[in-house]
């Protein structure tokens, strides 16, 4: 699923809430995600965002990626 069709799912499930206890949580998360994440680590995500895939190494453990380096 692309991140549109996420945004779309969310907005989607966000309209059919009718609890405003969850609805409170989903306005302290959007207020805090603004504020709690240091500008630099949303920089490295708007980097990793638009980095080229292809040239990636994938890895599932720090194990496997230094063996590599050996």
């Amino acid at each position: 699923m692309n991140l549109e069709q996420q945004k779309i799912e969310l907005i989607n499930w966000i309209n059919s809430v009718n609890d405003k206890v969850v609805l409170d949580h989903l306005d302290s998360l959007k207020n805090a995600t603004t504020v709690a994440v240091p500008e630099k680590i949303m920089e490295l995500l708007r980097i990793s965002a638009e980095t080229d895939l292809s040239g990636c190494v994938e890895h599932t453990s720090v194990k496997d990626l230094l063996k590599d380096r050996k």
